[in-house]
């Protein structure tokens, strides 16, 4: 089924599929016009992102939950392995602590930035009073 369609019954924007693609959460095949090509597994999958969204996920950690195959358990409910869901924790924490690095270094820069703006900001006062100063002294000059 097309883009469309597939959005109406998933009751979602067609946009919203795209930007699932975008993200590489869904890769529906393409048909001979080069159209996008939705199965029931694809539906399926999208209704998995959502409602891991509605669970709180990010869109991060739900790739990465989504690497996985989800499997039935004694009472028929479908989830992730133990082993799977550890190798999801494990690389989403790895994900947090990149990320924590990244503004660590960022708060860095962040804070040299203010250090160097309340320079200049000092040196432009020197210079604006050195300005005053002569302004004053030629008007000074001017009147006699």
């Amino acid at each position: 089924m097309r883009i469309g369609e597939a959005a109406a019954r998933l009751g979602v924007t067609p946009r919203t599929i795209k930007y699932y693609e975008e993200l590489g959460l869904l890769a529906p095949d393409r048909s001979g016009g080069n159209y996008r090509a939705y199965d029931e597994e694809d539906l399926e999958r999208v209704e998995r992102i959502r409602n891991l969204q509605q669970l709180g996920y990010s869109l991060a950690a739900i790739r990465e939950l989504l690497k996985y195959r989800r499997q039935a358990d004694a009472n028929g409910q479908r989830g992730l392995r133990t082993a799977d869901l550890e190798a999801a924790t494990q690389s989403l924490e790895s994900q947090l602590t990149e990320v924590r690095q990244r503004l660590a270094r960022a708060r860095a820069e962040v804070e040299q930035g203010e250090k160097l703006a309340a320079e200049l900001e000092a040196d432009i006062a020197r210079c604006r009073e050195q300005l005053a100063r002569r302004a004053v002294a030629r008007s000074g000059r001017g009147m006699r």
